[in-house]
């Protein structure tokens, strides 16, 4: 429907952001529902992550379908990103020593949306980056509800993953996603 609308109207109209504002507008609707999804599966967590944080995920199919959750349930474990996206039928593996997450299939991920409640790791811990298999997988959006304020990553994933020209939106239910981690 956007493309079509944006072939007929002045063009002038988007130069100066109208449609866009309006089709934003939209978006930020449907990103709120879904990361308050995302925030409901992170509370599965709480009292349980320690010392990392409790943080949910929801995957969504370019159709706006809900086809994976996943929460972090326990230190050491992979992350919420990782268990939505197996949820959502992503084969992924990681060896003893490996620094990166191994995408053994995924095709059918590539373009969709991934609602996170917190800023995706960008380095090496007890587990591989989660924001690497983000960007390996070929999703088209990330819409996070907080930046992680760990000054190790503190912005480091959102950069990477712009930088490989995924869309990534933050601050998404900002308020919600901090209270599930105050004392973090």
């Amino acid at each position: 429907w956007f493309d079509c609308v944006q072939g007929l109207l002045a063009p002038s109209l988007f130069s100066r952001g109208i449609i866009n504002r309006a089709r934003s507008r939209v978006f930020v609707q449907e990103d709120e529902v879904y990361m308050l999804q995302a925030v409901e599966l992170a509370k599965q967590g709480l009292g349980k992550t320690a010392p990392n944080p409790a943080v949910g995920c929801v995957v969504v199919a370019t159709n706006g379908t809900i086809i994976g959750r996943g929460f972090h349930p326990a230190a050491g474990e992979p992350h919420a990103e990782i268990f939505a996206l197996r949820d959502a039928g992503a084969q992924l593996s990681v060896g003893e020593n490996d620094t990166r997450w191994q995408v053994l299939d995924a095709a059918h991920l590539v373009n969709s949306t991934v609602y996170v409640t917190l800023e995706p790791c960008s380095h090496v811990g007890r587990t591989p980056p989660c924001c690497d298999v983000l960007i390996d997988i070929g999703v088209s959006r990330v819409v996070i509800g907080m930046k992680d304020p760990a000054p190790w990553v503190s912005g480091r994933g959102i950069e990477r993953m712009r930088a490989a020209n995924i869309s990534v939106i933050v601050d998404i239910e900002a308020a919600a996603c901090e209270q599930l981690n105050f004392d973090w």
